[in-house]
């Protein structure tokens, strides 16, 4: 019979080994197109490709956009944002995805707090005729 002990042990193992990195910047991901047959490809990671090709007509791109998935949160972002993240510890991590017009700003804290007190805390900090409210629902 199989120890408590171990089994714990073994979870607590395999969660640390699977853990992901929250600081690095998700992947670009590219399409590898020969003779017109789409290959997803990931920089730094190997792909074995069937077939055999001669005279093999080329085409490689980047997608346009990345996949944020962190923080319970998952969604596209375009590949050009600058990417910033802080993780300060299990429940206080950030992350600000800077465009030209926009600046995206995910937060995971270790307190409650609400809508308009955070609005007041960033108004305080970076100046009133900075920070502009709208009534926004998210689902």
């Amino acid at each position: 019979m199989i120890d408590k002990a171990a089994i714990i042990l073994f979870l607590s193992l395999v969660s640390t080994c699977l853990a992901v990195d929250e600081t690095q910047e998700p992947p670009l991901k590219y399409k590898l197109e020969i003779n017109g047959q789409p290959h997803e490809l990931t920089l730094g990671q190997t792909k074995n490709l069937e077939g055999e090709y001669q005279n093999p007509r080329v085409t490689l791109s980047a997608s346009p956009t990345r996949q944020f998935t962190y923080g319970n949160v998952s969604f596209q972002y375009p590949a050009y944002y600058v990417w910033k993240a802080q993780v300060e510890g299990p429940s206080e991590k950030r992350w600000v995805l800077s465009g030209k017009d926009y600046k995206f700003m995910y937060m995971t804290i270790p307190y409650s707090i609400t809508n308009k007190q955070f609005a007041l805390g960033v108004s305080e900090q970076f100046g009133k005729n900075l920070l502009r409210l709208m009534k926004q629902s998210v689902s």
